[in-house]
């Protein structure tokens, strides 16, 4: 009898498992109008289909029941607002068994005129130009952040990194002047300026500071959210710091959305920064960095357009990165300032192996250290150019399929570079726009970088002489020497600064053949130094730039 009952155990606990239902695709909006949506996901196993919702995480309407019965299952929502955020919890009930995601936040398309703008400081060619020119605003950008702001009726968000250029502190005040609702964001560890300058009524905030904390990266302004006109809402992003530098010596890209669901939706990011919704900042509730949660709508549409939106570090822009890579067909375009990934390397890297070798990239020097860029440029080698026009390649975007309007062209762009830190601890803003104009705008933008800079013959070396190589460099201080010898021999190695002072010394003993040495000189100053190296044959000199 107890076999028996064993057996029967054994069967119901496998009748019971074979009934636990779970999502394998989370939920996802579709049909996104500006009267309602549909919230899409998938299950292993068959089940019912309903979901909870609201207009806030309270999930105070209720439930609505959808579209089920299989493994796939859509819910309706009807009769909303436009450019209204919904909050929802999806559900799917197999026998005793029920399967629920967290709350998702969604948002209806609004009535704005959906126009996005894009700026570039740096000149652009036009020759490939489809039909809209890319447009230089060159040192002009301090006047065009004035005039937006200029423009605002209601109320101005701003959450900027570094922030020291006195026209646009002037326009802020102005608008706080005239009754504008005015917060600001800015990173603790920065310099900023411009935030002294001030009114000093303006409630300001700076970024936590400590072990638990890295920057707060965002460069993002939102003007007039919820104003009664749809087209005075505004989101201001790019790569863009608000500095001197910025505009008128770096790379850097701007793009301007009038969408009031874009508006709103940044603003839940900002007011999660703030800690309130209100003009009082409150620490105790404000989230940063590695503690703020995945709170915003991921998926608009504007002006007809798909555009997809993402933070860090809280909703994983690195897949979303990844997975706009492998959604390439034809060609991928990348300009960036920090490439660190190697996972995104090597999406690339698969990309260029399978598809006709169509992968092209601009970046900074001083990324050239870091195992991404090494090995991406392992793999496309005379594809990737490092910028050389002066100042920073300060970018952080990526053209896919600009030359097959068949398939999906679309820019990836905002303040995230493709690291660790942004994915991890950074408070970053990324855009994804689905749309070949804007695709094509970026494209005139990196034809003139890639066609004005020189690529990477041979992997790595900077300077060659003799056989005397030194990568990366410039250099963060770490960086490697090469010597190609053509005996075993006794080889001495010197530092000096420019005043001829020994900084290094060592002696090795080299072999015949390819030989390479590891310095890390990150305890020396900025600047210019020149490293020699004395062999039996031979008094070899190269210069090296530490930043």
């Amino acid at each position: 009898m107890k076999k028996l009952f064993f057996l029967i155990a054994i069967i119901l606990s496998k009748n019971m498992l074979a009934t636990i239902i779970s999502i394998t695709l989370n939920p996802y909006p579709t049909n996104i109008t500006t009267s309602g949506l549909d919230i899409n996901w998938s299950t292993n196993i068959a089940g019912t289909t309903y979901i909870m919702y609201g207009l806030t995480n309270n999930l105070e309407l209720g439930i609505l029941n959808g579209v089920g019965g299989n493994t796939t299952h859509t819910v309706y929502i009807t009769g909303a607002n436009p450019a209204t955020i919904y909050y929802a919890k999806v559900y799917s009930v197999s026998g005793v068994d029920t399967a629920s995601s967290g709350i998702g936040v969604y948002c209806t398309q609004s009535l704005s005129s959906g126009v996005m703008k894009v700026y570039f400081d740096k000149t652009v060619d036009t020759t490939f130009s489809t039909g809209t020119n890319a447009i230089q605003l060159a040192t002009s950008i301090p006047d065009t952040v004035q005039a937006y702001i200029n423009r605002a009726n209601y109320s101005l968000d701003i959450a900027i990194y570094d922030f020291s250029i006195n026209a646009i502190d002037t326009a802020i005040n102005q608008a706080w002047a005239r009754g504008v609702k005015v917060r600001v964001i800015y990173d603790g560890s920065t310099g900023n300026a411009s935030i002294a300058l001030l009114d000093s009524a303006i409630p300001k905030v700076a970024s936590p500071q400590g072990g638990s904390y890295t920057i707060m990266h965002n460069k993002f302004m939102i003007i007039d959210a919820d104003s009664p006109n749809p087209n005075d809402p505004i989101v201001w992003t790019g790569s863009t710091n608000w500095t001197a530098e910025q505009v008128a010596l770096d790379d850097n890209n701007v793009i301007i959305f009038q969408d009031q669901s874009l508006a709103r939706g940044y603003t839940l990011e900002f007011n999660e920064m703030w800690g309130d919704t209100t003009m009082i900042p409150d620490t105790v509730n404000a989230r940063f960095g590695q503690y703020k949660t995945d709170n915003t709508p991921h998926e608009y549409i504007i002006g007809g357009n798909r555009v997809e939106s993402y933070f860090s570090p809280s909703d994983g822009t690195n897949a979303h990165i990844l997975s706009t890579i492998q959604t390439a067909n034809a060609d991928i375009c990348v300009a960036m300032y920090s490439f660190t990934r190697t996972d995104l390397a090597d999406a690339m890297e698969s990309f260029y192996t399978n598809n006709g070798h169509n992968v092209f990239a601009v970046m900074d020097a001083s990324t050239t250290s870091y195992a991404g860029y090494i090995s991406l440029l392992a793999t496309i080698g005379n594809h990737l150019k490092i910028y050389t026009e002066g100042g920073l390649e300060h970018n952080k975007y990526m053209i896919v399929d600009e030359t097959d309007t068949s398939s999906d062209p679309l820019v990836l762009t905002g303040s995230h570079n493709w690291s660790t830190s942004a994915e991890t601890h950074n408070d970053e803003n990324t855009v994804i726009v689905h749309n070949k104009t804007i695709a094509n705008l970026y494209y005139q933008e990196f034809m003139k970088r890639y066609n004005s800079n020189q690529s990477q013959s041979g992997i790595f070396e900077i300077e060659s002489t003799n056989g005397f190589s030194i990568y990366p460099n410039p250099t963060n201080g770490q960086f490697t020497i090469s010597y190609s010898s053509n005996q075993n021999e006794k080889t001495d190695i010197k530092v000096t600064d420019l005043s001829g002072r020994a900084v290094f010394e060592e002696s090795l003993n080299m072999v015949s053949g390819l030989n390479k040495k590891d310095l890390n000189l990150q305890g020396l100053s900025s600047g210019m130094y020149f490293i020699e190296l004395d062999t039996s044959a031979n008094h070899l000199t190269q210069k090296i730039i530490l930043e």
